[in-house]
């Protein structure tokens, strides 16, 4: 927790992180619902494979959030990571790269078979 709370010493530096939860919707009449309302159409229209890997720790985005962004995706996996807080690549970046990896090879041999 040391390492993430660094960048953010004291209060007059946390403006950013105050904002996030005002810009995430949380009902149908915030003003940045239609956009994340096109993004999920977007994602479901996705013919890609996705892997979202999330974090268990997260304190702006709790595990269900990437649960449903990879069931949004017609070819969506999700994978939890549980020690990690906010920034994977960062602190699980060995661990990612566990799940990524296999999650490649598997999809170049879907894509061979066919």
């Amino acid at each position: 927790m040391t390492m993430y709370k660094m960048p953010h010493p004291d209060a007059s530096v946390l403006g950013g992180i105050a904002t996030l939860p005002k810009l995430s919707p949380m009902n149908e009449q915030h003003e940045n619902a239609a956009y994340i309302s096109e993004i999920s159409q977007t994602l479901k229209t996705w013919d890609i494979p996705v892997l979202v890997c999330f974090s268990g720790k997260d304190l702006a985005f709790k595990p269900d959030v990437g649960r449903a962004i990879a069931a949004m995706v017609p070819n969506g996996r999700f994978h939890l990571i549980e020690g990690p807080w906010h920034f994977l690549q960062e602190d699980a970046g060995e661990e990612i790269a566990e799940h990524i990896i296999p999650f490649l090879k598997d999809e170049a041999k879907l894509i061979q078979a066919q």
